[in-house]
């Protein structure tokens, strides 16, 4: 399962109300990458980063990731909106700094581009119902 809890959701929610957030050109889209789940055997055996799924791989390398959609450049549908969780593309833009942004961690905000997108949840809440259809 994957933890939907934003570290950065509300200060840029802030910064949205208070029209002094960065503007996003073009198709832009910012959001917060998401911690990968656990995976897990259906016994329950935790799975090692270093187990194979195919030849040459670990699991970590064929991992999806999952992101939360913090801003949205001019250009991006209006599909597409702050608190929506997406399936991110296999190599977005990782983030090594964002000025200002109190408790920032590295790597934890990445840029996509809205065509990218190919997967979409309105929110944390409608992302959970779906993980707990298919399991």
């Amino acid at each position: 399962m994957i933890d939907t809890q934003s570290k950065y959701k509300k200060q840029f929610a802030n910064l949205i109300e208070t029209n002094s957030s960065p503007q996003l050109r073009g198709a832009a889209v910012l959001v917060e990458v998401l911690p990968k789940p656990e995976l897990k055997t259906s016994g329950g055996i935790i799975l090692a980063d270093a187990s194979k799924l195919q030849r040459g791989t670990t699991v970590e390398e064929n991992r999806y990731e999952m992101g939360l959609v913090l801003m949205t450049g001019s250009d991006v549908s209006d599909e597409i909106k702050p608190g929506n969780i997406v399936l991110l593309p296999k190599a977005p833009m990782f983030l090594s700094e964002f000025p200002g942004l109190l408790g920032f961690t590295k790597n934890t905000l990445a840029l996509i581009d809205d065509d990218a997108i190919v997967i979409k949840y309105e929110d944390a809440a409608h992302f959970e119902r779906a993980v707990q259809a298919l399991a």
